[in-house]
């Protein structure tokens, strides 16, 4: 017999045939192969026209299709590139399955629009096995919601747990839902329903509290991008008991686009603005301005969450500070990367090491052992960490967000490390650092400080190089830069430059975005950009002129750039590590 048939686009990965064996195994654990479509050799006919936004950037050989399930409604055509969009939080999880910049050569496509029968269609009732986020959901709305509150929408919880996103992430004590998860038809008719205005229980309410008790979280939310600007008219639910009535409707519908008149500023803090709470208490909301300083009473009441990478606890508060999961593989880098392995043993043995890991004679500038690395934009620790894991001695961050700094002082109890934070200004209240002047009152940093694993700076980094210089004394010598900005760090390459050990030099990690094809390009620009600004610092320091010392290819040199991840469509997160000679009297023997 006949069965009728309905039409479904499918997404599908385009892998090289090397990569293929990985992908399909990565997906198979995530439950996310799409069975009802063979593996295939990808051809331009296989996808629907233009619906592959890389076909000409893919690296020659061959290519197969690898179907999988969709995670969203439908596949946005500019954003086909985006692995990382349609993975989330699993992306890592792929990346490790993978050799180093192979995620870069894989894309996204959609296939072209085929019958399927019904039969194929998964089912709308029984319970779904296999994704926990879904069998939480399938539970509460059986449990806690009357039979006709659904009957009467022909709605089954079967089919709307089976609508939810399979991606989540779990960040004790929060649950984080996609910020797409109850985009689906079957929950904005559910929603539109049943949370009224006049509601006094909302539904989704109901529900959360049951998801959060299967799942041992006591707060969910909705993620979202991280806007580059702050909107003046946005604002947050983040009263306590969430969801409120506003969250239960922007859960229930995509979010709107700011208005074209409101006020917007750059968003230098990286705050999660459109991060929306839905159940349990976030704590007192954003401070306005931004750049407000947060109380002690504030910090005590907010939310905070936990991760671990790599065995490093991270710690930092959901509503007022971002969280990079993808960066996880640029950490475990720093822990394992041979000239940061290089510095803190040559700094044991009283050393330096050079750009070949040869031993440079001589001690640095501090009579401390061991050695220092700068994190100028330090964060809730990111990078920071996995530098004092992998054996440098002192860190030193610079971070202007008062809720990352203090995510960073948790983070490092944490992991057993003690943290001095200096506030410019003094005390409760103090300035954000980006006035003039030297900020004399940062002086009371006790002697003992420069003994802890971090001292962390909570101004901008525009004087950092002054505040290194000032602490040379005190400091094992400063080997490692890490300036971790994007779309790009350039605003710090000469501070990178003067604030490692002049006798020794270093290494600088600077963070950047390029084009897919213009990376080698990109990147030797960066490196004549800093050799000008090594010559400038080595005139200032040993006299001459600007371009003395700079004859010799191994001044300033560039060892690797190690792409991280894909940005956006075409664009690579890089890193290029860079080697800097000295820049004192004191030069490599």
């Amino acid at each position: 017999m006949a069965h009728s048939a309905r039409f479904s686009d499918s997404p599908a990965l385009v892998v090289p045939a090397q990569n293929v064996k990985a992908v399909k195994t990565f997906l198979e654990e995530h439950r996310l192969l799409d069975k009802r479509r063979k593996i295939a050799p990808y051809t331009a006919e296989s996808t629907r026209a233009g619906s592959s936004a890389r076909d000409q950037t893919l690296d020659s050989g061959k290519l197969f299709i690898v179907p999988f399930l969709p995670v969203t409604t439908s596949i946005n055509e500019t954003d086909a590139a985006i692995v990382e969009t349609y993975f989330g939080d699993l992306t890592p999880a792929l990346t490790s399955r993978l050799p180093p910049d192979a995620l870069t050569n894989i894309s996204i496509t959609n296939l072209p629009k085929t019958p399927v029968p019904e039969t194929a269609s998964p089912p709308t009732t029984g319970q779904p096995h296999g994704n926990p986020l879904r069998a939480a959901f399938h539970s509460a709305l059986v449990s806690s919601l009357p039979a006709e509150t659904l009957s009467t929408l022909s709605l089954t919880p079967a089919q709307l747990a089976a609508d939810l996103p399979g991606t989540y992430s779990i960040y004790p004590p929060l649950l984080l839902l996609p910020a797409h998860t109850f985009h689906r038809p079957s929950w904005t008719a559910l929603l539109a329903a049943h949370d009224p205005p006049s509601s006094t229980t909302p539904l989704l309410r109901t529900v959360l509290a049951h998801v959060a008790q299967r799942l041992a979280v006591t707060h969910v939310a909705l993620n979202a991008p991280i806007a580059l600007h702050n909107d003046a008219t946005a604002t947050t639910a983040a009263a306590a008991d969430q969801p409120s009535n506003q969250a239960a409707a922007a859960a229930a519908a995509p979010a709107a686009p700011a208005a074209a008149a409101a006020a917007t500023t750059a968003n230098i803090l990286r705050a999660p603005h459109s991060l929306t709470p839905l159940h349990g208490d976030f704590g007192p909301p954003p401070c306005h301005p931004p750049t407000a300083s947060p109380s002690p009473a504030d910090f005590t009441a907010a939310l905070w969450a936990t991760a671990r990478q790599n065995g490093i606890t991270q710690t930092w508060a959901p509503l007022h500070t971002m969280f990079s999961r993808g960066n996880v593989k640029e950490k475990a880098r720093i822990l394992s990367l041979g000239a940061v392995r290089d510095a803190v043993r040559q700094g044991e043995g009283g050393a330096g090491a050079g750009a070949g890991g040869e031993d440079i004679a001589g001690a640095g500038a501090g009579t401390a052992t061991g050695c220092a690395a700068v994190d100028l934009y330090a964060g809730i620790g990111y990078f920071a960490f996995s530098y004092r894991k992998a054996g440098v001695r002192t860190v030193l961050g610079w971070e202007i967000n008062a809720w990352s700094v203090e995510g960073l002082r948790r983070g490092a109890g944490a992991n057993g490390w003690g943290v001095e934070v200096v506030v410019v200004g003094g005390g409760e209240g103090g300035g954000d650092g980006d006035g003039d002047g030297d900020g004399d009152d940062w002086e009371g940093l006790g002697e003992d400080a420069v003994v802890r694993d971090f001292v962390v700076f909570r101004e901008s980094n525009v004087r950092a190089a002054r505040r290194v210089e000032r602490l040379r004394g005190r400091l094992p010598p400063v080997r490692h830069v890490n300036a971790g900005l994007l779309p790009t760090s350039r605003g710090a390459w000469e501070t990178a430059v003067r604030v490692l050990d002049p006798g020794l030099g270093g290494w600088v990690h600077l963070h950047e975005n390029f084009g897919e094809g213009e990376v080698g390009r990109k990147a030797g620009e960066v490196v004549e950009e800093v050799r000008r600004i090594w010559g400038v610092v080595r005139a200032e320091r040993c006299g001459g002129g600007i371009g003395d010392g700079l004859e010799g290819d191994d001044v300033v040199k560039l060892e690797h750039v190690e792409r991280v991840k894909t940005y956006a469509p075409g664009v690579l997160h890089c890193v290029l590590d860079i080697w800097i000679s000295p820049t004192g009297n004191q030069a490599r023997s």
